[in-house]
Order: structure tokens, then sequence, then C-alpha cells
């Protein structure tokens, strides 16, 4: 801790009431400009809902003082404690240490003890300390400095106000990994009480297969459990939607017990196209599935050129069950590593219901597995006609039993038709396993 700064444990009262309010702001040009991926927001939200701190307004604004003073203010006005990151740097764009303190009207003091440690980072890599570096040993007035395990930058802290009125503000840097070693090793121990903790807790289902429209239509009877302290959020993405679970238990102790009920009663209603939960992914809940069945599965692909077999083969322990694969994007491919007949590429091209079964039967057969799954499409953009066009998907799974076909129409944007497509043929093994 610098010379004549108050330690940050001294510094910050204790806690009296889990029901604490939080607002963050994230600095800088490059968010807003989609140059970076605001990552920070996300990760500080999810620590925000863990530790039972409820994140009420989270904003991106530029490099800029009026903007940091607009979002400041407003921030402070309807939250306990502010979370800013970015612009802790040196260079001339890095502004928010000295916008902060223009907004309490604190000067900038250089302390000399936080300049010494700059300077020996630099020292101890064989190198100079640019000038630059000692605008961040200027700290305002009153502020008290946390320490920055991972990087040159360190993060402040203020407190102002009495008893309930009290407002606590913590700048960190925007480099991540520099703000989460803050954060977890100094900032959440001293901010986050142990009632606080477990206060709000979330649950989210994952689905596939359905949509959101449809899915709400089939859940309208949940409505009758939900209320400010128990809430279900819907979040749409490419085939599935997250369904958020989120119970205020400080506010409502039987909250977690009204939560398991209404978990129950999703379960009730759509149990066919739930998968996993929280962290869960699609793949590892086919491979987890395939196991616990004793059944080996080989993928031939043509237009998702073997981005099945990695999304397979990502999870661990898949080596069990994935017994290998073939990109057959060429026809010759198809013709001599699949077995798919000539004629039928002739006769109904290599976009077709024929070759889409030609293949995964072929794949079936090499690898000897109880499944063999086969994609063949056009992805776009180009290559598509008026009885093919773009987006149009055959797949083919193949067992002991015969094969099964699906015509699918995935859309016009080429990355997007490769991952649909997987994740509809991942949903299709699943309830092939089921």
């Amino acid at each position: 801790m610098a010379s004549g700064s108050r330690s940050l444990v001294s510094s910050i009262r204790s806690i009296e009431s889990a029901n604490m309010k939080a607002a963050l702001i994230t600095v800088g040009d490059e968010l807003l400009i989609g140059q970076v991926v605001n990552t920070n927001a996300a990760w500080i939200g999810n620590q925000c809902t863990l530790s039972g701190l409820e994140l009420i307004r989270s904003v991106t604004v530029a490099d800029s003082e009026s903007s940091i003073h607009t979002e400041l203010d407003a921030s402070l006005n309807i939250a306990d404690v502010v979370f800013i990151t970015g612009g802790l740097g040196p260079t001339h764009d890095d502004i928010t240490r000295e916008s902060v303190a223009s907004f309490f009207d604190r000067p900038l003091v250089l302390n000399s003890e936080l300049l010494e440690n700059i300077r020996s980072r630099f020292e101890k890599r064989g190198e100079d300390m640019p000038e630059s570096n000692s605008r961040q040993a200027m700290v305002p007035r009153g502020f008290t400095t946390i320490v920055n395990p991972n990087g040159s930058a360190p993060g402040l802290y203020y407190e102002f106000g009495e008893d309930r009125e009290t407002k606590r503000l913590f700048l960190t840097p925007g480099v991540p990994h520099e703000m989460k070693a803050m954060f977890l090793e100094q900032i959440w121990p001293l901010v986050v009480s142990p009632e606080m903790k477990g206060s709000i807790r979330t649950k989210t289902i994952l689905l596939t297969g359905i949509g959101e429209s449809s899915l709400a239509r089939r859940l309208s009877a949940t409505e009758e459990l939900l209320d400010d302290n128990l809430t279900l959020a819907y979040l749409p993405g490419l085939n599935k939607v997250r369904l958020r679970l989120t119970a205020h238990t400080f506010r409502d102790q039987k909250a977690t017990e009204r939560m398991e009920k209404l978990d129950a009663l999703v379960h009730d209603l759509v149990p066919t196209f739930i998968y996993g939960y929280d962290n869960d992914t699609l793949e590892s809940a086919v491979v987890g599935r395939l196991i616990e069945a004793g059944k080996t599965i080989a993928t031939a692909e043509s237009c998702t050129g073997g981005l099945l077999s990695n999304s397979l083969t990502n999870v661990a322990g898949s080596s069990a069950v994935m017994m290998g694969g073939v990109v057959s994007y060429w026809n010759e491919s198809k013709i001599r590593d699949l077995g798919v007949s000539t004629e039928a590429l002739q006769r109904h091209g290599a976009v077709s219901e024929q070759t889409a079964a030609g293949m995964a039967q072929g794949i079936r057969s090499r690898f000897d597995v109880d499944l063999g799954v086969a994609t063949t499409g056009i992805m776009g953009p180009g290559g598509g006609s008026e009885g093919k066009p773009v987006g149009t998907v055959w797949v083919a799974l193949a067992d002991a039993t015969g094969v099964k076909t699906r015509l699918l129409a995935v859309g016009e944007d080429r990355i997007r038709n490769k991952e649909r497509t997987v994740t509809i043929v991942l949903d299709m093994i699943r309830m092939w396993i089921s």
C-alpha cells in the first residue's frame, strides 16, 4: 500500500444490509466501436450474481470526461457500489483517473512510493520506465490505492457519505487478467459480506430444438409462480434457448424453494427439449449420453467441414464413443471413402437425401459404429439454385434399423449455417440416444 494511503481493509466499513445495489461503468472507445469485446462486463455481472450483489446498471462510455461524469452521476444516484474499469493506463487517452478526480473536485497528488513501485516493475524486466507511466502514480486526494499484482496501473477506492447513504467507488484497469485479480483478491472479500453470499440464486436451464416464442407459449403456466422475487428470463441463441431462473432470497426466504418448484414445472412442460444446466454444453450432453448408453459414433461431413467432429472431440472422454470421421468435401471422396454410389451423385447431386443417406451408411460401415452421421449442403454465399437455394442441408443418421434423413433450411450466412447445422445434428443425436 502506498505511503500516506489508508489500507483498503480499514477504508471499508462493515456492510449492514445484504440488499445492496451495484452499477458498472466500462470505459473505452475500443469497446463502443466493437474493436474489443467487453468481456469485463459479463465477468463482473456474473461475479455480482454469485456474490449476492445486485447489479442494476451496466453502461459503456467513451474515453471522454463529460461521458464519464454523466454516467458516474447517474450510477451514484441509484447504486450503493459503483465499479469503473478501464482508462487507468499511461497514454494520453487514458483519462478515467483524471475524470473521476475532477468529478469529486479532488486534486491529483503524486504518490512517491507508488511511483517507485512502478519504476521497480520496469527495472525487473531490464527496462527504463517511460515517463508517461508516472501518470499512474498520481492519486486523487482522499482516495485509497488498490495493489495491481499483474500490472503497473493501481486501482483506486473512494468512500463518501454516512451510514446507509454511504457510497463506494472502485476503479480498476480494463485489462481483464489485471482486473480479475484485483476483484477476486482484494475487492470482493471486502465488499461482499457473508450475509450477501447466496442471497441471489440463479439457475439456468438449457434447451434446444424449440424457438423462444414456442417455448414461452408452452411455459405460460409458469407465470403464476413469478413475482419480483422469483423471475424467469428467456435468452435465445443459435437454435438454443437459455432459461434463467433468479431467486432473491434476501427479500423472500422461500424464494429458493419456489425456484425448485419452477424448475420442476419447466421439466414437466418441456422435458424433451432440455439438455442441461448452467455451463453444460450440448456436445457434452451428447457425449455423456453416448457413454452412458454404450454407443459409438462416426461422422461424415461435407458442408460442415469437420465442425461436428470438432464439437464432439472438444469434450473430454469423447474417445470412448467417437471412433472417427471423414470430411468428404469432394465428390470423389464421397465415392472413394464413403461408398456413395456414382449413380446417386449423378442423378440427385451431392446435396440430396440419397447422398446424405449413402454417406451416413458408408461411415457407419467403415468404422463399425452404432451410429453414422452425415451432413451435406450449400452453405453460401454462392452455389445455390432455384431448386436448392443457399442454406439447403440434408442430414442423415444411420443405425442398425435403417436411415433417418432430415431436410434443413438454415439461412444465408456461411459460418452461422455451419454452426446451426451442427447444433441441429447434435440435438438429433441426443434424441436418437433417448
